[in-house]
């Protein structure tokens, strides 16, 4: 029998910028790094991440 633990990660104060063309994929993460507290940004295109880039820099970009 193996043993797992469970961490918790704690992204608190980090910016992600997530960047997908399928919406299914950017609301998983978006739940997922929400919940670890991060601030979390996304886009569906390359287009509309360098848009979203030249109003902020986030700390982390997510490809």
């Amino acid at each position: 029998m193996s043993h797992v633990e469970e961490t918790e990660t704690d992204l608190a104060g980090v910016q992600i910028l997530v960047v997908d063309d399928d919406a299914d994929m950017r609301e998983l993460a978006e739940f997922i790094l929400t919940q670890s507290g991060a601030q979390l940004t996304t886009a569906a295109s390359a287009a509309q991440a360098l848009v979203i880039l030249n109003q902020s820099l986030p700390t982390l970009i997510i490809v």
